[in-house]
This record gives C-alpha cells, sequence and structure tokens, in this order.
C-alpha cells in the first residue's frame, strides 16, 4: 500500500519553471543579506516569502520541492560563508597563491553544498506531502527546526546558518530563547514567511478573501515572544557576586602568530594586561579577573618557565587569570595526547582547573580521513598550523574560583548549545569563551561568530566574557546586550563588570526539547497524510 500511494504522489513529472527557480534564488539572496548584514535582519522576515510562494501556488512534488530548497539554501549559504575568502593567501604555511584559492574555493563550495543539502530536506518532504490549510505554515517550521537541530550533530556539525542568530541584536525578540533555545526563534521567521506568502497567494488570486484567521493566530504569537521578551529584560533581577574583569585582544594574526617565538608573543599579553592594571588604577578601580584568548599562551601549561611568568603575573597583580594554553597528558609509554585549552591560575600561582576543547575544528585541529587525503593531496596535512592532531576534551572542565564556578568554551564551540548547557547542568555560573578569529580578520565571519554566543547567554542566563586574539571581543549581559566591544584588528584591553549567576533556565534544563516536538508532529503529519492518500485510492 505504501509503495502505490508513493506511486501516486510522484506519479505526474513536474519540473520546476524558471519563474519558481527565479524565486528560489531571490529568497536564498535575501537569507543571505538578513544573516550577514545584521542592520537588515528585519528581511529574515520576509526572505522565504519567494520560496514558499514557488511552492504553494505552483504543483510541486519531492523531486521539484528538493530542487527549489536546494537553489534556496546553496545560494543562502555560499553568500553567508564568503568571510572564508579572508583566510587568503594560505602562503605563511607553504601554498601557492594558486593552491590556496583553490583550497578555499573548494572548501567554501563544498561546506555551502553540504549544508543546503540538508535544508533542502525541506523542500522534499513539502513536495511528499503537500500540505493545505494552516499546516502549509506549520509543516515547513516544524521541518526546519529538525534540520538545524540535525545540523548539529555529530563531529561534522554546523549550525553557523541558523536563521535565528540575524535577530542577535533584536533583544526583546530573542528572550523566549530562554525557554525553547534558538531553534524557537528560526521556527517562528519560517512559519511567519510561510503565513505571508499564503496571504500573498490568497491576495492576488481573490482580492476578497485573505486568510485572517491565518494572520491573526500569527500576529497573536509574535505579540506573546515580543511581550514575553519585553517583560522578562524589564524584570530581570541582576545578582549574583561581582567581578570586574579584563579581556585582553593582543592583535597576533595568524601568519603572525605561527612565525614568531611563544615568548614574543607571551610578552604582548603581560604587557597589555600591566597597561590594564596601570590605567585602571589611575581610576580607582580594580580588576579581579583576566582573560586571554585562545591560544595567547602558545606553550604547554607543563612548561616551568612559562608558568612561573604566569604565576608571577597573578601573584603580583593579586589576580586571577584564565588564557588559552596547550595542555599535555601521557596516555602510556611514548604516547601523548595534547589539547587546546583554558588553564585558570590563582594570585598564589596555582591552577585552579583545566578546560580541554571538545568539539575540535576539522581540518583545523585535526585532520579527518587522514590516510585518504594526505593521498589525494599529500600538502592538504599543512592546513594544520600545528603540526600534529589534537585531542579532544572529555568533559566541561569546570574551573573553580572563589567567585564562583567558570565555564570554559574555545572558538566554534560557541555554536552548539549543548556543549554550554552540558557546562551549566555542571556547575557554571559564568561563561568564558576564548576564540582565535584571526584567520578571517575583520570580515562578517567574526561579528556571525560573535552573533552566536549572544543567543548563549540568553538560552543560559548567564554573563559571557569572550576574548578574541584579533575581535571581536565583547562582554554580554544574561539578556544579550553586548555591554562592552573591541573591535576587530584592535590591539588593546577592554574591562566590565559581570556577575557568578546560578539561576536555571528552561532551556538549560530541557535544552532543545522543540526539535523532538517537531519531529513528534512531523511523524503525526506524515501518519495523517497516508490515512488521507489511503482514502483517496479507495475512493478511486
Amino acid at each position: 500500500m505504501i509503495s502505490e500511494i508513493t506511486s501516486v504522489i510522484q506519479k505526474e513529472k513536474l519540473k520546476i519553471s524558471r519563474q519558481q527557480m527565479l524565486l528560489a534564488f531571490i529568497s536564498g539572496i535575501l537569507m543571505s543579506v538578513s544573516g550577514s548584514v545584521f542592520q537588515m535582519d528585519w528581511l529574515a522576515w520576509f526572505a522565504l516569502v519567494p520560496l514558499f510562494y514557488s511552492f504553494f501556488n505552483f504543483r510541486i512534488n519531492g523531486k521539484t520541492g528538493f530542487q527549489l530548497s536546494f537553489i534556496c539554501s546553496l545560494t543562502y549559504y555560499l553568500g553567508l560563508l564568503t568571510w572564508l575568502f579572508r583566510l587568503h593567501p594560505l602562503t605563511w604555511i607553504g601554498f601557492s597563491a594558486g593552491e590556496s584559492i583553490l583550497i578555499i574555493t573548494t572548501g567554501w563550495f563544498v561546506f555551502s553544498l553540504i549544508e543546503s543539502l540538508g535544508l533542502s530536506l525541506m523542500g522534499y518532504f513539502m513536495g511528499l506531502i503537500n500540505p493545505d490549510g494552516w499546516k502549509r505554515a506549520l509543516i515547513p517550521a516544524c521541518l526546519w527546526i529538525v534540520i538545524e537541530w540535525l545540523q548539529g550533530l555529530s563531529d561534522f556539525g554546523f549550525t553557523w546558518g541558523r536563521l535565528a542568530i540575524s535577530q542577535y541584536r533584536n533583544i526583546f525578540m530573542i528572550q523566549s530563547a530562554n525557554l525553547f533555545g534558538s531553534l524557537f526563534i528560526t521556527g517562528l521567521i519560517v512559519f511567519t514567511n510561510a503565513v505571508l506568502a499564503i496571504i500573498l497567494i490568497d491576495y492576488l488570486k481573490n482580492r476578497e478573501k485573505i486568510s485572517f484567521k491565518l494572520l491573526l493566530s500569527t500576529f497573536i504569537l509574535l505579540t506573546i515572544n515580543m511581550v514575553y521578551g519585553i517583560y522578562t529584560v524589564f524584570t530581570k533581577q541582576d545578582s549574583g557576586k561581582s567581578v570586574n574583569a579584563a579581556i585582553i585582544q593582543g592583535n597576533i594574526l595568524s601568519d603572525e602568530k605561527w612565525n614568531m617565538s611563544p615568548q614574543d608573543a607571551l610578552d604582548i599579553y603581560l604587557n597589555l594586561s600591566q597597561k590594564a592594571l596601570q590605567e585602571t588604577k589611575n581610576k580607582n578601580e580594580k580588576i579581579d579577573l583576566f582573560v586571554w584568548p585562545e591560544t595567547a599562551v602558545r606553550d604547554y601549561i607543563q612548561n616551568a618557565v612559562t608558568f612561573n611568568q604566569l604565576s608571577a603575573f597573578t601573584s603580583l597583580s593579586q589576580t586571577y587569570l584564565l588564557t588559552g594554553v596547550f595542555d599535555v597528558k601521557q596516555e602510556a609509554e611514548k604516547t601523548y595526547s595534547i589539547f587546546n585549552s583554558i588553564a585558570g591560575i590563582s594570585p598564589q600561582g596555582k591552577i585552579l582547573g583545566v578546560y580541554s576543547k571538545q568539539h575540535l575544528v576539522p581540518f583545523g585541529e585535526y585532520l579527518p580521513f587522514r590516510g585518504f587525503l594526505q593521498l589525494l593531496m599529500p600538502k592538504i596535512t599543512q592546513i594544520n598550523a600545528l603540526g600534529h592532531d589534537l585531542s579532544s576534551g572529555k568533559d566541561a572542565g569546570i574551573i573553580a574560583t572563589p567567585f564562583g564556578n567558570i565555564g570554559g568554551l574555545i572558538c566554534y564551540e560557541s555554536i552548539f548549545p549543548q556543549i554550554i548547557q552540558n557546562s551549566i547542568n555542571d556547575g557554571a555560573e559564568l561563561l568564558v569563551l576564548v576564540t582565535n578569529d584571526s584567520w578571517f580578520k575583520d570580515s562578517k565571519g567574526v561579528y556571525q561568530h560573535n552573533a552566536q554566543f549572544v543567543f548563549r547567554a540568553v538560552e543560559n542566563d548567564r554573563y559571557m566574557l569572550r576574548a578574541a586574539n584579533t575581535g571581536v571581543s565583547t562582554i554580554i549581559s544574561p539578556e544579550g546586550r553586548i555591554l562592552n566591544e573591541l573591535g576587530p584588528l584592535t590591539k588593546d584591553y577592554l574591562v566590565g563588570t559581570v556577575k557568578f549567576r546560578d539561576r536555571q533556565t528552561i532551556y538549560s534544563k530541557i535544552g532543545d526539547f522543540i526539535a523532538i516536538l517537531s519531529l513528534i508532529m512531523l511523524i503525526l503529519f506524515g501518519f495523517l497524510t497516508k490515512k488521507e492518500l489511503k482514502v483517496e485510492l479507495y475512493d478511486k
């Protein structure tokens, strides 16, 4: 019976028209602009209308739905990830200018292709189900939520392109992320776009008939979300133990970082920290905690000479220090594991804890499928500036201080909500991200990366300290406000007051439950659709 139903669905041979392709392409462009130009974030609420118009105003099946979604999503990711070209040139790690362009272009296209294939499934299932009425808005929202959730799973997960991220400056709109996460905001965006497309079609076909009930329900939903956001922002209790934190931004570009001595790099951070201490002292202020970025200390924490310099600094300044550093552990005789880590050092010169990065960057910190890729392109191993693969950490690695517990994050771990949720559940009261975004200089990529961290603050009701090598470095409040910011390619420091908070949000407790709920709803819709098709077959 199922095969009979499938044959009926796919019986009619459909082809997408040029008009449909153009509409899908326009949606991809608008999505890309809303995710790259944050002053245009409002575009996200209209960007998908052309795509849904091409779905609802024309007949589609699974194949044509997939094709339209593919055109839209590939255009979206190609535009969103253009900052990858700021990696050029890779001559400093041994590639020629031509090889550099080839590698970056290939990575840009393959990355975009893989991510767009995931979102293309939305159109495929829409073509199979062909929903009607209010389900034309609810089903694509559920599908998009599930697909974005799946994109974050596995070692190759990549959630950079979540639609919600475009809204990171819309403080009132994003507060519901502390209930259901950023996926809920994505769902709202998709649902609203689908409703607007339905209303546009109704208006064009019959000017007297507009789906007022659907429009009204959408307006009520968005109003409730906004009212909740306003209420949350203005009633939030700013409780917790306060500390004055200083973020040091050394502004050492990638091609400089690995060509200068570790001591020279360390001196830059020590000198900037001394400057921060002196200038704040002149203002009758005090720094309690310093945060240095990812691999600011380009050495092992076990190196006695390096550690003595760090502990001497904390002792003389009577401050706590969190710094990016390497950690090494002996696993067996002549076998060592090296970790990209954050070490916490007390004024007494003691290591308070070490957090080791759990989600490593493929091709940046380790080479997947090493044997095959070395045969295919031997020079590919040079992409990793370290010259060897790193190992991943196994736990949240909470760093305990007298002020409270600090949860560490490194680089693009900020795009994986589950890692932060685990840290919160293990007791983190303040979140610190150290990162090296110098690869992307002052491109849109560094701002997109920072936008991810805003959502992690809202989802978990935590202050955030983001220390970047070349920018942007930020201090973010629990409601997602950027309290202080240091722009890219700037050698400087910033100081701000943050608080340790122990409240757990609903999202901290349930995580991305909305994705599971959406999946259950899709299964239910699929079951009901099969029943309806069976009735049609028997009637015929």
